[in-house]
C-alpha cells in the first residue's frame, strides 16, 4: 500500500561527503554496478555544456573544484507508490525531479534514478535525487570555473563560478523548503494515483499531526 516517505539531507566537503559516490550509487556504478539489475530508470538535466553528455563528470568535478565550505549537493530520496505502473512512476518521479530543480533563483543541475529493491517481484520503488546548488545561467565555463566564487556585479557573470542558490542557505529557509517538497510530493503523488484509478492516497503530515 502507498505510503508517505520523503528524506533530505546535505552532502558537503566539511563533512567528507562525495558527490560522485553519490551520482555512482543512484546511478549503480563502478563498486555499485553489482547491483545494476535494482536500476529502473535514470537521467539527469539542466547539466552545463560540458557535463551534458556525462553527468558523472559534473559530480566528479564538485568533489575536485568546489571550495572547502562549499556543499556539494542536495540528496533527496522518495518513496514511489507501490500501485502505479512502472512507467507511471517514472513519469511521475521525473516530473518530481525537476520541479525540485526549479529554484526560485534559476535551474539547478540534477541526477536522479528510480530503482526496486527486487525487479522480478517489485518491492519499494523509490527514487534518489541529487541536486546542486549552483545555478547554470547559461554563461560558458570550464568545469574549474563553474565551482569558483561567483563574479561580482561589475564582472562578466562567466568570469566566475556558477552563482549558488539563496532560497535554503538559512536554517529556516531549509526547513520552509523541505515542508514545502513535502506537499509538493503528496500532491503529485496523490494526482498520479487518482489518475490511475486508485482510491489510497499519501499523507505527508506526522501521525501526530493526522490525529
Amino acid at each position: 500500500m502507498a505510503e508517505f516517505h520523503l528524506h533530505a539531507s546535505l552532502l558537503s566537503v566539511e563533512k567528507g561527503n562525495s558527490a560522485s559516490a553519490g551520482y555512482n550509487y543512484i546511478y549503480r556504478l563502478g563498486e555499485h554496478a553489482h547491483r545494476a539489475h535494482e536500476l529502473i530508470f535514470c537521467s539527469s538535466g539542466n547539466m552545463p555544456v560540458w557535463a551534458k553528455d556525462d553527468p558523472g563528470l559534473y559530480w566528479a568535478s564538485a568533489d575536485l573544484y568546489e571550495r572547502s565550505n562549499g556543499r556539494l549537493a542536495r540528496q533527496i530520496d522518495f518513496a514511489i507508490p507501490i500501485e502505479l505502473a512502472d512507467q507511471d512512476r517514472i513519469n511521475l518521479a521525473t516530473a518530481f525531479a525537476r520541479a525540485l530543480a526549479m529554484s526560485p533563483d534559476g535551474l539547478l543541475p540534477y541526477s536522479y534514478s528510480v530503482h526496486y529493491d527486487d525487479p522480478e517481484h517489485p518491492h519499494n520503488p523509490h527514487c534518489h535525487v541529487l541536486i546542486s546548488q549552483r545555478i547554470n545561467d547559461g554563461h560558458p565555463r570550464s568545469a574549474e570555473t563553474w565551482f569558483r566564487r561567483a563574479a561580482v556585479k561589475s564582472k562578466a557573470p562567466e568570469t566566475g563560478g556558477a552563482r549558488k542558490t539563496s532560497f535554503d542557505n538559512s536554517e529556516p529557509k531549509a526547513r520552509e523548503w523541505l515542508i514545502g517538497i513535502r506537499t509538493k510530493w503528496a500532491d503529485m503523488a496523490n494526482d498520479a494515483l487518482k489518475e490511475a484509478g486508485f482510491e489510497v492516497r499519501i499523507d505527508e503530515r506526522s501521525y501526530k499531526a493526522q490525529g
